[in-house]
């Protein structure tokens, strides 16, 4: 499954560059989920707005 593997390595390089911490995640073959942890002054639309930028 090279989509997962792509869909992980994004998530990583999300995370690391953000410096965000995910808790918990699950990738299924036709959408995710993930608990993030984020600084406070980050609004949760920020977040998606960055990770939607990123795997679109």
């Amino acid at each position: 499954m090279v989509a997962i593997r792509f869909l992980r390595f994004s998530i990583i390089f999300f995370v690391t560059k953000y410096r965000y911490q995910v808790l918990q995640g699950v990738i299924s073959k036709d959408h995710v989920h993930f608990l993030v942890s984020a600084p406070p002054n980050m609004a949760p639309s920020e977040i998606m707005r960055r990770v939607k930028g990123r795997s679109s």
